[in-house]
């Protein structure tokens, strides 16, 4: 997905791909899908991400200081579509390859704007965010929304957003000769640790 999300980075030791100075994930981010199917429900998980991220910033600014003020000029999230990974190995087949992961291999998310506002839910600030989705080889502008938690030295950032498969021509994955069908709709979650780099 050339997907926004807030724009990302290797998420188990990741390193900043941007300008310097830059930010980076930190341990446990992750972006995770939730469907419905005929037979039960079904969920699979990203959790190796790379991101980078341009700033306008001086280094000694605070991270939430820099996001409120619109500092980050453009981000990309990415991780591979074989990362999305489910308890299910029949299932995580049939989904790799309705993304078509071998010809695709990457979801992308590039942000193209963000807008910081009061949150209403009990963070320190909540964010929506513009960009677009590639899954597949098939890009869709997407506009998500996040609420961002502030504290030791990090911004975290959560959200969801409801997406069509059809809408970047997936067909939804069909098991076990047919008695399992999946459902068109998923909800995509994300959890973005997010600290500056040197």
């Amino acid at each position: 997905m050339r997907f926004l999300m807030a724009a990302i980075l290797l998420a188990s030791g990741h390193s900043a791909l941007g300008a310097t100075p830059s930010l980076a994930l930190v341990e446990g981010s992750q972006v995770r899908l939730d469907g419905d199917s005929t037979l039960h429900k079904y969920h699979a998980v990203a959790s190796k991400l790379a991101a980078s991220f341009v700033l306008d910033g001086p280094a000694e600014e605070d991270l939430a200081s820099l996001i409120r003020r619109d500092g980050v000029k453009s981000g990309e999230i990415s991780f591979a579509a074989t990362g999305l990974s489910s308890s299910e190995k029949r299932l995580d087949k049939n989904m790799w390859k309705a993304l078509r992961a071998e010809r695709y291999p990457n979801i992308r998310f590039q942000m193209s704007s963000y807008q910081a506002f009061p949150s209403t839910k009990g963070a320190a600030f909540a964010v929506k965010i513009r960009g677009r989705l590639e899954v597949g080889g098939v890009e869709q502008p997407i506009e998500v929304t996040a609420e961002a938690f502030v504290g030791s030295g990090q911004v975290r950032l959560i959200g969801s957003q409801q997406l069509r498969m059809s809408d970047f021509k997936v067909q939804a994955p069909v098991l076990m000769g047919g008695l399992m069908r999946t459902k068109n709709e998923v909800t995509i979650t994300f959890d973005l640790r997010i600290r500056r780099t040197p």
